[in-house]
This record gives C-alpha cells, structure tokens and sequence, in this order.
C-alpha cells in the first residue's frame, strides 16, 4: 500500500492518510454521556472478551485485575462487550468495582463510549479498532489464535494503528517476558 501512495505521490497526488476515523453523531454521544452517568475522568473502558475463543483473550481476572488497580486510583472503570462476552464481563463485575455497559450500546454509541474514554484496555477486537478509530487511546493485548503457538503476549499502546504500525512496532522495545509494546499520540477529531 505505502509503494502505490508514493507512487500517486511522484504523480501529483496528495498523499492520502491511513489512520482510521469514524464519524459520530451527536444523538451516539448523548448517549454516551448518559451511559458513563456523569462519572470523573479519567474514564477507562475494558474489553474483556473476543472472538476464536480464550487463545485470543487476556484472562478475564487480568482484567478485574487492572479494574481494580486502576479503580483505586481514581479512574472510573467501565466494562464494555457484546452478547457473546457476557461470561467474561461478569467475571470482570463480579470481582471488581465497575460501570457494566456491556450490551447496552449498538455500534454508534459504543464509538461514542469509547471516544468518551480516556484509555480502553482491550483484547484483538473489533471495538480494538474503533476506539482506535475514534482517537482513544487504546493498550490492545494480543494473542495467537492457536493455543501454544507465539512466545508471550504483545500489546500495542496506540491511538491509532495502520498497516504502517509494522515498522514501529518492529523498532518498539520489550517489556517482561515476551511483551513488545509500542507507544503512539493521541488524536482527537
């Protein structure tokens, strides 16, 4: 992709950007605002669940763990997921003090809770990428699909990521046992 830009380029054309964006409307972020029920910033918002089953998540208990981490210093911790997440958030709610929004947002409005986050805490998702999208910072922690293959766990720290993340993430450091993290600004629309 970034061979047919410079190419378009050398020929006149502006250079297109590849970082995602997504429009909201203003009823989405209404309720939004109403969802999160006036609660302080910061606001972050954990994604327990995914989809190809538990080699792509973080384990719930990590999450209630970073919930309650988070919780006690001063954030206000939400937990957002679809139908097929509701084992995984009870498990975050039952053992941690948080906002459960799951299943309360259709697409828009979960773009618009997102965007009102000041941080979202992820797994390999599809909210992984709207928030990205949205301009949110976003900690995405990554696993191999296929249980027992890969080393660790890699998490991404971006607020956004495209097909040009490759090279940084190629150049970012590690961190623990097999955790390589990448750190990126934060845009806002």
């Amino acid at each position: 992709m970034e061979n047919y830009r410079a190419l378009a380029s050398l020929l006149g054309e502006p250079r297109p950007t590849d970082v995602p964006h997504v429009a909201l409307d203003a009823a989405w972020r209404q309720e939004a605002e109403r969802l999160w029920a006036g609660s302080r910033h910061p606001r972050v918002a954990l994604q327990p669940g995914a989809a190809y089953g538990p080699a792509k998540r973080w384990a719930a208990g990590r999450f209630a763990e970073v919930a309650r981490e988070l919780g006690q210093r001063g954030c206000t911790v939400a937990v957002v997921g679809g139908t097929a997440d509701v084992a995984a958030v009870r498990a975050v709610r039952e053992a941690a003090p948080v906002l459960d929004l799951s299943g309360q947002a259709p697409l828009g409005v979960l773009g618009a809770l997102l965007e009102a986050a000041d941080l979202v805490v992820t797994n390999d998702t599809g909210p992984m990428h709207l928030a990205a999208a949205v301009g949110t910072p976003t900690v995405a922690i990554f696993g191999s699909t296929s249980r027992g293959c890969g080393r660790g766990r890699s998490a991404i720290v971006t607020g956004w990521c495209s097909t040009s993340c490759r090279a940084r993430r190629a150049s970012s450091g590690t961190v623990g046992s097999g955790t390589s993290v990448w750190k990126g600004s934060r845009r806002r629309a």
